[in-house]
């Protein structure tokens, strides 16, 4: 403090005019144009304020969160921040770490999620794999893997009552036409895999990508030949689908599957 305000300060709101010395009150806020954060006007101090939050976006600073998304589901994204549904669910993703078994033959990684969804999201993200090395997301509706060939199961899904925090985008006790079932990786070596699975009486199950008619999002799920239904896995919709017989031969001879 000077002399000159040896015998008090001469305050304008939260700084002296005389010696410029400055206090946590009196403060002039103002908001700064296109951000959460206000400024004072005399002495410059800054505070951050509360999002102004229109759905899943911030009206004043643009600021993204991953709730209340505006889904354009013949577009297959959000009509405020344009993520695509595959986007946000990996944007929800916890950093979980692959953990790792096998020998020098083969590899085997794996870890825990909380839905189907999620399994899918992780594993659609890998970018290589190697031979002999599989992959192994296990959920509370069942554990999705996949290796070099495409997706695989050890043992069966949920089918009915899956979890999934995007429910609120689907149709809840009506059922919908899938868009399409179509292949992922390499088909011919899948299904020969799963032919010579069933053919020693292990278990071996055609994974498809199912398309939601609801939501739009691609569902790796289990099949069957004939008429089948099965919940999205993204907004849990059901969904009816039908898919043809395949004839496979192995060493064991001709498979059905």
């Amino acid at each position: 403090m000077g002399i000159k305000c040896l015998f008090g300060h001469q305050w304008n709101g939260c700084k002296c005019e005389r010696c410029a010395k400055t206090q946590d009150i009196g403060h002039n806020y103002a908001v700064v144009n296109d951000k959460c954060l206000e400024k004072c006007s005399i002495c410059g101090k800054e505070r951050s304020i509360e999002h102004k939050w229109d759905g899943c976006k911030c009206e004043r600073c643009g600021r993204l969160r991953s709730e209340g998304h505006n889904l354009d589901l013949s577009a297959g994204k959000c009509t405020k921040c344009e993520k695509t549904l595959e986007e946000i669910v990996r944007t929800d993703l916890a950093d979980a770490q692959w953990s790792m078994s096998g020998d020098s033959q083969s590899k085997y990684y794996s870890k825990r999620v909380n839905s189907l969804v999620e399994a899918c999201e992780i594993l659609k993200q890998l970018s290589s794999i190697s031979p002999m090395t599989y992959y192994l997301v296990d959920t509370p509706d069942g554990t999705l893997g996949r290796d070099i060939v495409g997706f695989f199961t050890e043992s069966p899904l949920k089918t009915k009552g899956i979890r999934t925090k995007y429910s609120c985008y689907g149709k809840s006790g009506v059922s919908v036409e899938a868009q399409s079932l179509k292949d992922y990786g390499d088909m011919l070596k899948t299904q020969s895999t799963v032919a010579t699975l069933k053919a020693s009486g292990q278990y071996g199950v055609l994974v498809l990508m199912m398309k939601c008619g609801q939501c739009g999002y691609e569902s790796p799920i289990e099949t069957n030949a004939g008429d089948m239904e099965r919940e999205c896995y993204f907004c849990g919709t059901n969904n009816k689908s039908h898919r043809g017989e395949v004839n496979v031969f192995t060493m064991q001879g001709m498979v059905k599957i």
